[in-house]
């Protein structure tokens, strides 16, 4: 059985979705509980700060138990109360699970619609998992064929037309005012998701001088580590701001990090400064200083949405795209799960034919016996094929294993 078990923006809060995420290092203590209590064979976590899904496959079907399980688990893992609603849970199986991964990927289930960063935040979690050796053949078939969904979605629709995220829209925001960032330094509040897309959107964008600053300085070291950037202090971000020339805070604080008496500079100063967070990280009132511009989330969130109906269109097609897709990952699932039966039934069907027709015409002229070869050859393949049609039907395709031991039985020929 293929699964998905999580939590998403759809959903639950941001404050119950925090209580379940998983770092990369919880991944890999998580995966040895999950294997080592349920049947779970392979499993790709995905933690972001809108979701954490696990996506999984165990040999056995019919195994309803292992939603509840991972359930448990997780929230014993986590130590979360029995306070949270097991209803900001959901689970799919089978085609559903397959389809929701495709569409995830694809950026149809996404809290901001078309967004493609989610794509890139699924592969790392998929090579992550991988190199951990969670993952198999099942899963590693499904995974490429959601990131090849996900890339022809996005090709061959107007999803991603307009601004797609929030990071873009703030970055975006800053080149339209100054038309170009390249000679620009930025400072950065933060080392969270929304701060890291914020440093990737700027390099884009051209800027190279950028710094970073967080409460646990190791994280910003982290992140500066992996972008090329400056590390400041914390407690030093209020004494630096006159050497910026954009600002950005993407934190959880719920007090401003910045005040208007923090940019009483001694001389004028052009600045932007983009707030991603809520609640504001930015008192609103420098919006009133001279040299001063503050781009709000209000701002960004109405360009996101004036977007997203020329997005909405798209989606009828990304569909298709992914219904289409399902059905050639479930191909290749089907008769993996049925190919040793296969296997077994054309091999018993050839030799009892091969075994029965020289017995029955051994004495024909060549001519005729070639014939009957022949015919007796086409026979058995148009057996064969319609075996293997009703083989898919009646196993409910390949995911009943009794079913498939019981038909492989039934043609084993004493010959």
């Amino acid at each position: 059985m293929i699964g998905v078990f999580g939590i998403s923006h759809k959903t639950a809060s941001q404050d119950v979705r925090a209580k379940f995420a998983l770092s990369p290092d919880e991944v890999i203590r998580f995966w040895d509980l999950i294997h080592n209590r349920t049947e779970i064979t392979e499993a790709v976590i995905v933690s972001t700060c809108n979701r954490m899904e696990i996506y999984f496959h165990q040999d056995r079907s019919r195994c309803e138990r292992v939603f509840i399980q991972l359930k448990d688990i997780l929230k014993a893992f986590k130590c979360v109360d029995s306070v949270i609603s097991d209803n900001v849970f959901y689970h799919f199986k089978y085609e559903s699970a397959v389809k929701h991964l495709f569409k995830v990927t694809s950026g149809v289930d996404s809290m901001v619609l078309g967004e493609d960063q989610i794509v890139n935040q699924v592969k790392e979690s998929y090579l992550f998992c991988t190199n951990n050796g969670m993952t198999d053949a099942v899963l590693m078939r499904l995974f490429q064929k959601s990131f090849e969904t996900g890339k022809r979605v996005r090709t061959q629709t107007a999803i991603q037309q307009g601004a797609t995220s929030v990071s873009y829209v703030g970055v975006d925001s800053c080149v339209r005012r100054l038309g170009n960032i390249s000679n620009k330094k930025a400072l950065v509040i933060g080392a969270g998701e929304s701060s890291v897309l914020a440093i990737e959107n700027l390099k884009q964008k051209g800027c190279t001088e950028i710094s970073i600053t967080n409460r646990t300085f190791e994280n910003a070291q982290i992140v500066a580590s992996k972008y090329q950037c400056n590390v400041i202090p914390f407690t030093d971000y209020k004494r630096e701001l006159r050497n910026y020339d954009l600002v950005f805070t993407a934190t959880n604080s719920t007090s401003h990090l910045i005040c208007k008496n923090d940019l009483s500079y001694d001389k004028l100063i052009n600045q932007i400064f983009v707030d991603y967070s809520l609640p504001r990280n930015i008192e609103p009132s420098i919006a009133e200083m001279s040299g001063i511009e503050l781009v709000s989330m209000d701002e960004i969130q109405k360009v996101v949405d004036g977007t997203v109906e020329l997005r909405k269109d798209s989606i009828e097609k990304a569909l298709q795209i992914i219904d289409e897709k399902v059905d050639e990952y479930f191909e290749w699932f089907e008769m993996r799960a049925l190919r040793p039966v296969i296997k077994s039934i054309t091999m018993n069907m050839q030799k009892l034919r091969e075994i029965e027709v020289p017995n029955r015409v051994g004495n024909l002229d060549p001519e005729t016996y070639k014939l009957i070869d022949e015919q007796t050859q086409n026979i058995t393949q148009k057996y064969i094929r319609s075996i293997i049609k009703n083989l898919k039907e009646v196993t409910q395709k390949g995911n009943s294993t009794l079913d498939l031991q019981a038909i492989d039985k039934l043609f084993q020929f004493d010959v």
